[in-house]
């Protein structure tokens, strides 16, 4: 029902085009499309987006977009230009100037071009798989070098660089590098700690090939495994191992969710409190997302993270993640790291 739509979250804008900037909006039409952008990436679009029709705004985005708008759209009669704007990706504010600018034929929209996002083709699948080996690669290359006394912004920074150095666009988000008690955080920020000869660490991590990401998740320990810490472990990997092992075209996500909290319940630990994993793709969490709400069914193609964990305060956090692609067979992995529990003593 809609005449057009005002793309603006820049996911979408480079899904639908290839734009890697930001500060960009597409305005779609079934007359054409047409991106507003300014004049600090002139030069990117024609090499990115070749015959892509460019405006170059002055002043606000809103009142360019509803230049751009007027001309593809113009009114007919007394029924109003229906435009739809998506109501994830815009604030109360931007909407609000949208609607002066293109008048009242402007709708709040659910997440259509996340729709879209949601199933990858085969292109989208290599790059998450390339950036799951970059990611991969680079942390064999720190825990190579890695030695006790180096703090976890010291590691969290040769991690982002090793990344950088095999290929990585950018890190897929804040690398996270937590040593001891500090992983009991899910998602710690690495600080000033200092990695002890007898400690254990938490890596969670990615890389970005083609605009698109990678998500791990790995636990180590140095010198020697506590056996309260080689019991969680075993009894995180079994969880993981039981919710990929779930994934299949068809499968509700609750259910995926479920077959990982199956496996922890009753055994003393604490249950994790948050999902038990996302979608990945051009961002690192999107839709669909595993958790015990969703009762949505996985379908071929989606690209998922599964992702349980074990978090004790004052004494230690893990979790394991890995990307996982949907299919009617099966799950098929992404990524390709060791984790048994063989891997996970650093000496």
């Amino acid at each position: 029902d809609l005449d057009g739509l005002i793309v603006t979250a820049p996911e979408d804008v480079s899904y639908l085009t290839g734009f890697g900037g930001d500060d960009s909006v597409l305005v779609l039409t079934e007359k054409g499309r047409v991106l507003v952008t300014d004049s600090r990436y002139t030069e990117q679009v024609k090499q990115e987006c070749r015959g892509l029709a460019m405006v170059m705004r002055k002043g606000a985005m809103s009142e360019a977009v509803g230049e751009v708008c007027s001309k593809l759209l113009p009114k007919r009669g007394r029924r109003p230009v229906r435009l739809g704007v998506e109501r994830d990706s815009v604030t109360v504010g931007q909407y609000k100037g949208y609607r002066k600018a293109v008048g009242s034929g402007l709708q709040v929209v659910g997440p259509l071009v996340a729709e879209l996002r949601l199933c990858k083709d085969e292109y989208e699948v290599g790059q998450i798989r390339k950036a799951a080996m970059v990611a991969a690669e680079s942390i064999l290359e720190v825990l190579g070098w890695l030695e006790p006394g180096m703090s976890e912004r010291e590691v969290a920074a040769r991690l982002d660089y090793e990344m950088g150095r095999l290929g990585s666009e950018k890190p897929a988000f804040a690398s996270i590098v937590a040593f001891g008690d500090h992983a009991a955080q899910p998602h710690a920020i690495p600080g000033a700690r200092r990695l002890k000869k007898r400690d254990t660490l938490l890596f969670d991590w990615g890389a970005t090939l083609g605009g698109y990401r990678s998500d791990l998740t790995r636990c180590y320990a140095v010198g020697r495994i506590l056996p309260v810490f080689a019991d969680a472990y075993r009894r995180v990997l079994e969880a993981q191992m039981a919710a990929i092992s779930a994934i299949r075209a068809g499968v509700r996500l609750k259910d995926v969710d479920a077959a990982a909290r199956k496996v922890l319940r009753g055994s003393g630990l604490p249950m994790y409190g948050h999902g038990t994993g996302h979608g990945l793709g051009r961002q690192v969490h999107e839709g669909p997302y595993v958790n015990g709400k969703q009762e949505m069914e996985m379908r071929e193609g989606m690209v998922v993270t599964i992702e349980p964990g074990v978090y004790v305060p004052g004494g230690y956090g893990i979790r394991i993640e890995d990307d996982v692609l949907v299919s009617s067979k099966g799950p098929k992995l992404l990524s390709r790291l060791a984790k048994d529990f063989d891997s996970i003593l650093l000496k």
